[in-house]
């Protein structure tokens, strides 16, 4: 009949209102559009003979309100289902709150606040990379500054509860960072903070050198047209003294973008550890050029250059090959106190069993 129809059509498009609720985020017009449609089919059932009913009678023995089973059935999965979409939702204003609240601790200094805010905010929602990044670098941040400490203190080493909370914090850093990388695997950013983790904690764990590497090379597989990725990854392996390796991530960075001139001079000092001297001062001459004359970062790239050329016109006057300059700069400044070779290792990461490594980028012909 034709009261079926309607009645199975509107049925189909409260169970279509269901289906949309969890499958995709509610907005105002769906739901007033589904409880339109529930306000219809309910309305219908009211006409539907033989049908199974829950009658309410009143006190004088007169029948009341009747309505249908499948009615109540109905309202009470919409009002489930608005009721749980809203507790989610309430979840989520909450850990974005908490976010908030935690990087104002962070620009005010208040290191255990912005901690425990942090952790508010991903118990609240597990499911956003960026609580876990945070929450990752608030827990380095933290062992950092018990180790630089430790450094500006008398004693100047490490107790066993200093040990103890280092190698927490850090386990924690390390944690986060990999469920940041979990939740979001495509964005280059969050395996750049695990990497830059790793990489800043290789005083205090075996094998983190290699685990930024790893890390670092996924980020650069997810954005490889980034220079400062390819910078990075020459300058840990120049820390490691692999020269050759170091070589070609600098040379990366300068193919794509040629007038980056830290890559230049970090080129150079490769080059020069290499022995390649000439290649050494040709990289140092293209870093001068490409920088202000009145930076700090002239004096000294105009200094490096200047003691290149002695050592290239000693070693032409006296045909010596071993000579050394006794210079050796590094091609960025410590940033950690875990970076400390001597300090005990608190951490003994595994040896992974294979490092990212991208391709190498081809120069650009020049037009």
């Amino acid at each position: 009949s034709q009261g079926g129809s309607v009645n199975l059509s509107l049925a189909i498009s409260g169970i279509i209102f269901f289906i949309l609720l969890a499958l995709h985020a509610s907005t105002l017009p769906l739901m007033v559009i589904g409880i339109i449609f529930l306000a219809s089919f309910m309305a219908s059932q009211k006409k539907t003979q033989n049908e199974v009913a829950i009658t309410l009678a009143s006190p004088t023995g007169e029948t009341g309100l009747r309505l249908s089973a499948v009615s109540i059935f109905l309202l009470l999965g919409a009002v489930g289902t608005v009721g749980a979409i809203y507790y989610w939702e309430g979840r989520f204003f909450l850990a974005d709150y908490h976010h908030r609240q935690a990087i104002k601790s962070v620009a005010e200094g208040r290191g255990v606040d912005a901690y425990n805010q942090f952790i508010t905010a991903g118990r609240l929602n597990p499911h956003i990379d960026l609580y876990h990044l945070n929450l990752a670098q608030t827990n380095f941040a933290l062992a950092n500054a018990i180790a630089q400490a430790k450094e500006s203190s008398p004693s100047g080493s490490l107790t066993d509860a200093d040990k103890q909370n280092i190698q927490t914090l850090l386990s924690r850093a390390i944690a986060e960072g990999q469920a940041a990388t979990a939740l979001n695997p495509k964005n280059p950013a969050n395996w750049e903070v695990l990497g830059s983790i790793y990489r800043q904690i290789s005083g205090v764990a075996q094998n983190a050198l290699t685990f930024a590497l790893d890390s670092y090379g996924r980020a650069i597989e997810r954005d490889p047209l980034n220079p400062n990725l390819r910078l990075t990854v020459g300058s840990i392996y120049y820390s490691a003294k692999n020269y050759d390796m170091a070589v070609r991530f600098f040379t990366d960075a300068i193919n794509l973008k040629p007038d980056f001139a830290n890559s230049y001079y970090n080129l150079a000092l490769a080059l020069k550890e290499k022995g390649d001297l000439l290649g050494a001062a040709s990289s140092a001459e293209r870093t001068v050029s490409l920088l202000d004359g009145k930076s700090p970062d002239y004096k000294t790239a105009a200094d490096f250059l200047a003691g290149l050329k002695e050592q290239i016109a000693t070693l032409a006057a006296k045909q010596e090959t071993g000579l050394r300059q006794t210079l050796t700069p590094t091609p960025t400044a410590q940033v950690s106190a875990l970076e400390d070779k001597n300090l005990p290792k608190v951490l003994d990461l595994p040896q992974p069993e294979e490092v990212a490594s991208p391709p190498a980028v081809k120069k650009q012909p020049q037009e």
